[in-house]
């Protein structure tokens, strides 16, 4: 299932639309996951010039999302996002609620 998405709005400084990494339309959620590129230059990412861009391209989401009414989560691939609790509590924290929620046991 593919939960990526475009909005019109949601567009850079060359006009572009901007891609999110999924959009969760019963939560007004949407997530982004910040891998290494979102940190430092990574020459298998486009090195430092594609660097700059995503910055300038995070700054954006970062403001247009929030101001449109949606919820951004960012996760930080550092961070043990593969782990079902952790997300869990995560979203959990961010005032999503899970189904069956009172069952889940959070730290």
């Amino acid at each position: 299932m593919n939960h990526k998405k475009k909005f019109d709005w949601l567009i850079n400084e060359n006009n572009n639309k901007l891609r999110i990494d999924g959009f969760y339309q019963v939560y007004n959620l949407a997530v982004e996951f910040d891998g290494v590129h979102h940190r430092k230059s990574v020459a298998n990412y486009g090195g430092e010039k594609r660097y700059l861009k995503q910055i300038k391209n995070d700054k954006i989401k970062n403001e247009l999302i929030p101001q449109h009414g949606i919820k951004l989560l960012r996760i930080d691939s550092r961070e043990p996002w593969y782990n079902k609790n952790y997300l869990v509590q995560i979203l959990i924290n961010f005032g999503i609620k899970i189904p069956n929620q009172d069952l889940i046991k959070t730290a």
